[in-house]
């Protein structure tokens, strides 16, 4: 059992304990840690999924919370697991679906419902936004972190805490990082040869590598206009048809790489 002190307002220390890992439904487990993750991510919006549904290699599983990037580039899908339940036969089949299945459409209802965004926003965000799947459970264990990490999904444990004072305590082990998160989507003008986008993308302006569709890496100029800002290829040429949708990624090492959707 752990014990915080925790200096209050008034500069005198509050003792906190931890609560039994185990007292707790999972229902109640998963109210704590939608508090939790609200405070610790604030740049993120927590909503439930309820109803939401994964399809994966013709098998169908619900996943419980979306934890969104405010700035709609990313999004994870958070699985919040009590630390009884199996690990091969339960949490890790969970963790592949949603990395790997496709949201079906229940998925994008429950986006629109929590976000309170239209649905077709809510497809994008859904089936277009750079997607990793995140574990929270009531107990940290090195097993699960591990078997985890191979399927690039984050474990976090979170502990609850009771004071004196009557003001409870969150403690959140572990971290969420995104890999890739969407710059942004533009249009390809074939009579400009240059790609469209809003001149309130954050891409830099300048030459700037891009890595294509067919993994070339390829150089680009980035220029602002009043309204837009365009992107052009330095060398060859566009494969695309005219007014293509295209989409920016930037990974975690400040890569950048084009889809055509």
């Amino acid at each position: 059992m752990k014990t915080l002190a925790i200096r209050n307002d008034s500069g005198t220390f509050v003792v906190s304990r931890q609560v039994d890992p185990d007292s707790f439904s999972e229902q109640q487990f998963e109210y704590m840690v939608v508090q939790a993750l609200c405070a610790a991510y604030p740049d993120y919006r927590c909503i439930t999924l309820g109803g939401a549904t994964f399809r994966h290699q013709q098998e169908r599983r619900k996943p419980d919370l979306a934890l969104v990037a405010r700035d709609y580039s990313h999004w994870f899908v958070v699985e919040v697991e009590l630390s009884s339940h199996s690990l091969d036969h339960h949490v890790l089949p969970q963790v592949r679906c949603f990395s790997l299945g496709e949201p079906e459409q229940s998925c994008i209802t429950a986006l629109s419902n929590g976000l309170g965004l239209s649905f077709n926003r809510s497809a994008t965000i859904a089936t277009l936004l750079p997607r990793g799947a995140v574990v929270v459970s009531n107990r940290w264990n090195h097993a699960w972190a591990s078997a985890l990490r191979a399927l690039s999904c984050p474990l976090l444990s979170v502990s609850i805490f009771d004071s004196a004072d009557g003001n409870g305590h969150l403690e959140i082990f572990g971290q969420i990082t995104y890999t890739s998160r969407s710059i942004g989507f533009g249009k390809y003008i074939a009579t400009d040869r240059a790609i469209r986008f809003g001149k309130a993308i954050p891409l830099p302006t300048g030459k700037l590598e891009i890595t294509d569709t067919e993994g070339f890496k390829t150089r680009w100029i980035i220029r602002r206009s009043q309204e837009h800002l365009w992107a052009s290829k330095i060398d060859g040429y566009f494969n695309f048809a005219h007014e293509s949708t295209v989409q920016i990624i930037q990974d975690i090492n400040n890569c950048y790489s084009i889809r055509i959707l």
